[in-house]
């Protein structure tokens, strides 16, 4: 199973801006020392073409994209890109990561792909609006981006000094669906679920099992068996999505799985076991499909729920 580490989050330099030195005609990494730094308000989430930074950084090309919350890190020579973002290996499947944040698996390679390294020798320079800069820190590397709107992104850190940004343009993913809001802990009294809420009777799915016994295998490197799953719409579209476990394989055992355009996806669920799955409760309100989940930890239990956002499915602790 494919690992893809995070790195967050926004910041801005405590310091005045040193005064810009007049571009030359290649871009430059300018290095300059850096104080600790503030947070800043999030880049503006784009509704057209997106634009998504390449640069490399050691052995691995790290990744950012305006739905990430970071950026990430690949491996080049393995990745694909299509015109929705790029998809790693994961097992015999892939895993998919979207320009709007999203991310899932599947069996499927991605139709009209391109290996990453091909595409990247297509890539443009830093795009008007956009600033980049290299910073240093603790002995350390710290690429900076400063996105149209004037947040600035503080990315991954790094003992080897990054390459010249690259860029390349992705279709933007409009949000579909209905979307659940966040709900407060104040909704809960003792009950599984919100107090105003009404149950949702679980329901099993076994048309689908035998696809995804088959696909999970591929994705996992391993021969799976479904050991729990219930059937429920989470999205609105009238269609059922499902929350399935399984055994074998490498990985978390628990995703939501659902169909979209043909492609058979499953959303990984990383804080759920087989046995809190189980005792899941969905339930409806004011309209919207949610499942109630519970975290035991050594002290205490923490409430969480899965929820539909308009692009994936959420798992998130209530608040």
């Amino acid at each position: 199973m494919l690992s893809i580490v995070l790195f967050c989050c926004n910041f801005v330099s405590a310091e005045s801006k040193p005064k810009p030195a007049s571009k030359p005609a290649k871009e430059k990494i300018a290095v300059v020392k850096t104080a600790d730094s503030a947070h800043l308000k999030s880049p503006e989430t784009p509704t057209e073409d997106v634009m998504v930074l390449f640069y490399e950084q050691g052995e691995k090309i790290s990744v950012w994209m305006h739905g990430q919350k970071g950026n990430q890190s690949i491996k080049k020579s393995d990745a694909l890109w299509f015109e929705q973002g790029f998809a790693s290996p994961a097992g015999d499947g892939f895993l998919y990561t979207l320009v709007n944040g999203s991310s899932f698996y599947t069996a499927t390679k991605p139709a009209k792909a391109l290996p990453l390294e091909e595409a990247l020798t297509k890539s443009t320079g830093t795009p008007k609006g956009y600033e980049w800069l290299v910073t240093q820190r603790r002995g350390q590397f710290v690429p900076m981006l400063t996105t149209p709107n004037g947040a600035k992104v503080r990315l991954k850190m790094s003992k080897s000094q990054p390459s010249e940004p690259m860029w390349l343009a992705a279709k933007n993913i409009p949000e579909r669906g209905a979307v659940a809001p966040a709900l407060k802990l104040a909704s809960w009294s003792s009950g599984p679920i919100p107090t105003t809420a009404k149950a949702i009777k679980p329901k099993k799915e076994t048309s689908l099992e035998a696809t995804w016994v088959k696909d999970l295998t591929k994705i996992r490197g391993g021969k799976v068996k479904i050991v729990h799953n219930i059937s429920l719409d989470l999205d609105g579209d009238k269609q059922a999505e499902a929350l399935i476990c399984v055994s074998g394989g490498k990985g978390y055992p628990c995703y939501i799985a659902d169909k979209e355009s043909e492609l058979h996806r499953y959303h990984n669920l990383g804080g759920i076991t087989t046995a809190s799955a189980t005792a899941a409760a969905p339930f409806e309100l004011d309209g919207k499909t949610y499942i109630a989940h519970q975290k035991a930890t050594k002290s205490s239990t923490i409430q969480q729920h899965i929820r539909f956002d308009g692009k994936s499915y959420l798992l998130e602790t209530v608040r």
